[in-house]
């Protein structure tokens, strides 16, 4: 299921993803999502609708989101 959530959404939104933490506990996981744009205000857009359309899944809880912009 994580491998097809990344693929699924690398796909649709030409966004980079992948799986950061708890490899070993069943049921867990931490996404890491990045996204380069010219503004900061596009770059938020992207990363939302990214956000939104996993919680939109009815397999998965998201429960935390942090951003951090460098």
């Amino acid at each position: 299921m994580i491998k097809q959530i990344i693929h699924q959404t690398q796909n649709k939104y030409n966004v980079s993803i992948t799986e950061l933490d708890f490899h070993d506990l069943w049921q867990r996981t931490a996404f890491g999502i990045a996204v380069v744009a010219k503004e900061k205000v596009m770059a938020e857009k992207s990363l939302q609708e990214v956000i939104r359309s996993i919680e939109r899944r009815t397999d998965l809880e998201v429960t935390i989101v942090e951003y951090e912009w460098l």
